[in-house]
């Protein structure tokens, strides 16, 4: 296979576009600051949040954090912290916290076709990894991994 695509100008593009997407992300925190101040003198000057609410159609939290960037700040935490604690494992923290033993039972499983005894189904939904169930066999699910832990999977058999 022939690429007429350089390794230099694939990683100049993925550069650009870290590059651009931080530039976006700064005008944006730009554009909500001057519309944040603007609404701040608006409040220091007699108008009501519910007057706010009313004249620009926003919703009651947009004003709130507007008038108030602690509670926007706080509000942000929280979210993160909610994805964050949320967030499905990749598969390398899921990995690392197995047993050898059902690192082994696993990597045994994972051989096409994929076909998990319920225990192992059980460990791998109460981590959180999401798999989708097509199918029972007597004791075992067969079970389609998500694409990410399927590459992940191949790799440890190769290992």
């Amino acid at each position: 296979m022939i690429c007429d695509v350089k390794e230099e100008e694939l990683r100049e593009a993925m550069l650009r576009y870290e590059q651009d997407g931080q530039n976006i992300a700064a005008a944006e925190a730009e554009r909500r600051e001057r519309r944040d101040a603007a609404l701040r003198r608006a409040k220091d000057e007699g108008w009501r949040p519910a007057d706010l609410v009313e004249f620009t159609g926003w919703s009651k939290e947009t004003i709130r954090k507007a008038l108030n960037p602690e509670a926007r700040e706080t509000a942000a935490k929280a979210k993160a912290e909610h994805r964050a604690a949320t967030r499905p494992p990749t598969p390398e923290e899921w990995w690392a916290s197995l047993t050898p033993e059902d690192q082994a039972a696993y990597a045994e499983a994972a051989r096409p076709p994929v076909k998990l005894p319920r225990e192992l189904a059980e460990k791998m939904a109460a981590a959180g990894v999401r798999i989708s169930y097509w199918g029972f066999e007597g004791n075992e699910l067969e079970a389609q991994w998500p694409r990410r832990f399927l590459t992940f999977m191949a790799r440890q058999r190769q290992k």
